[in-house]
Parts: structure tokens; sequence; C-alpha cells
């Protein structure tokens, strides 16, 4: 039935997810190395045991059922610490920020790390991607600037430079982008110049921590850390 062909199908998806390396490179121990390991309540196990006609033995350290976790990745030239990630809209890719300043792009689908994006000067403290997936804004807070990348070549291609202190957040929109910064101001900059169209700010904010637009990109929400305010802004 569709119900049992889905689950099998789901059994596989888990399993190649499970066992990349064995699948890729040391297919002639699938049977051996792979299924014998499959979680033992799980339907591809019970074929196997009923195809294979091989005895059954349950790992004690092996689950019965599929563990939430899918799988992991690491980085092959990049083993830092990854202090932030940040998911394309359009899932090709996802991007992690790490500590000596590296932004690593890693494959949407199969977690497979891909490449170094770029280098830069501090640790890597926010990412986020344009809607259109070509372009993503990264952060410090040990710097005063953020930086617009292209993705495919990762060519800097802007610096947002102004404020007289270290960021503590960003957020874009496809036009927009919203910096927060240690010098109690939030500026709204032109993605496509760089150019920054006004700034938020005044003596009773102070040290604005977190800034996000609203999924219209009309509004945006901003809080004050000292005093537990959070703002609403047109």
């Amino acid at each position: 039935n569709n119900d049992g062909l889905s689950t099998l199908l789901y059994d596989g998806y888990r399993l190649i997810w499970l066992h990349q390396d064995i699948i890729s490179f040391f297919h002639m121990n699938v049977y051996l190395k792979a299924l014998a390991f499959a979680p033992h309540e799980t339907q591809i196990y019970q074929v196997y045991q009923t195809i294979g006609k091989v005895a059954q033995i349950i790992y004690p350290a092996i689950q019965p059922l599929w563990s939430p976790l899918v799988s992991t990745s690491t980085a092959i030239d990049c083993d830092e610490t990854i202090y932030c990630i940040a998911y394309a809209p359009d899932e090709s890719c996802f991007a992690t920020g790490h500590e000596w300043g590296y932004v690593c792009l890693w494959d949407g689908i199969s977690g497979a790390y891909m490449r170094v994006l770029t280098k830069c000067e501090n640790f890597i403290s926010k990412i986020c991607f344009l809607p259109d997936s070509k372009q993503l804004v990264t952060m410090s807070r040990e710097e005063e600037v953020a930086y617009l990348w292209e993705i495919d070549t990762g060519s800097l291609v802007l610096k947002f430079e102004g404020h007289s202190g270290d960021l503590m957040d960003i957020s874009v929109t496809s036009q927009q982008l919203a910096t927060a910064s240690e010098d109690n101001t939030i500026r709204i900059w032109d993605i496509q110049s760089g150019q920054c169209i006004f700034i938020l700010g005044s003596k009773e904010t102070r040290w604005m921590d977190v800034v996000s637009f609203l999924p219209s990109g009309n509004q945006l929400f901003s809080a004050d850390r000292t005093r537990n305010w959070i703002f609403l802004v047109n």
C-alpha cells in the first residue's frame, strides 16, 4: 500500500543520511555496514531481515526508531567554533559564521560542506540571507560595519559604515538593511546603494540589542536590554 511504500522510502532516506560515507565509497558493504545497523523496528530493517534471510541481531546501542537527529556535517578546512547559522530562503544552502571570521557554505539538501565563502577580520556573530538567496549580510559584535557578499563568487559587494559603536544585530528585506548598535541607534540602509536612509534613536534608548523586520518589511521591532523595552517602528 502507499503508506507502506512511503514509510520504506522514508527509511531509505534516513539510512542514506546516516551512512553517507559507506554508501558513497563502500557500496558493497551496505548490507553489513549500513542496513545491519538500521533501527530494528523500522520497515527497511524488517525487509532487510526477510529478504536477506539473516539472523536478527539487535545491538543495544541502536535505538528502535530513527533519532530526531538526521545527520551531522564537518567542514574540511574550517574546524572553528560556529557562532551563528542561517538558511537560504530557497533552501539551496545554509551558511555558518565562525570564530576566526570564516563564513562557510553547506548544501541545503544533503548538508554536505561546500566551501568557504569569505574570511573576515573578526568572529561572525550573525548572517542574514537576502530573500533572493543570491547575497547575504554578515556582522560581528566586534565591528561597527556590516558587509554584503555575493554568494556565487564570494566577492564583497558593499560595506555599511556609519555607526560609532559595535553592532549588536542586523535584519534584512529585499530592499533594506537594519543595523542595531551600541551607539544607541538603529540605522536603515538601502541594500542596493549602501546609503543610510535614516537613523532611529534617542536619549531614552540604550544599547539596541535586537532588531527584526516584520515579514511585510514595512515595520521592525527593536529591543532595549537595559529597560526591557520593545519598540515597534513604522
